[in-house]
């Protein structure tokens, strides 16, 4: 990639010999990344399906100019986002429950290694491996096209962080915590 645009803290002078630490944007100089990719899908019986997809990926910057006053901040690091490994699993099996309804059960699991925050790569501005798991039940009601569903996101209630950034001082924009509901559709 050439000038991959990316977010990093930035320390500014402020009156009296101190700092105040601020998120920037900038373009890098480059960045490359090689990966493989891969995904398999399984019909188990004509009732059950189950998926499952592996990307490998390993990206690092390459930064000479400076930016921010140090470009050896970047150089080598990897790039914000990209996890080593990530992986899915997810399944769905249809049962019917009498003439024109089925039960639909589907259930999905989603893995990310340790991936950084930010294009500095410091450990403290990381997200270590995290694991979700999302599933939901429902009644499809084929003649009448309604579909009632009972859902749950992120079912082991994992905090993690989905993005960082530096203003006065360094935070992070958390994921959603573990979420369910009820969903009804009609003409699908």
């Amino acid at each position: 990639y050439q000038d991959p645009q990316v977010r990093f803290s930035l320390d500014f002078p402020v009156g009296g010999g101190g700092t105040i630490e601020s998120n920037s944007l900038s373009n890098l100089d480059e960045a490359v990344a090689y990966g493989l990719d891969a995904e398999v899908a399984w019909n188990l019986t004509n009732r059950l399906d189950v998926n499952a997809s592996l990307t490998l990926l390993d990206t690092e910057i390459d930064q000479t100019t400076d930016l921010g006053g140090d470009s050896t901040l970047f150089d080598e690091s990897p790039l914000p986002f990209a996890s080593e490994v990530s992986a899915t699993l997810s399944g769905r099996y249809v049962h019917p429950v009498r003439e024109g309804v089925d039960l639909i059960l589907t259930s999905n699991a989603k893995y990310r290694s340790e991936y950084f925050l930010d294009a500095e790569g410091l450990d403290e501005r990381s997200q270590d491996d995290v694991t979700t798991v999302d599933a939901e039940v429902t009644l499809d009601f084929n003649q009448s096209q309604t579909r009632i569903s009972l859902w749950g996101r992120n079912l082991t209630d994992e905090d993690y962080a989905v993005s960082g950034f530096g203003f006065i001082g360094y935070n992070t924009f958390r994921s959603d915590p573990m979420t369910y509901g009820i969903r009804v559709r009609k003409g699908f």
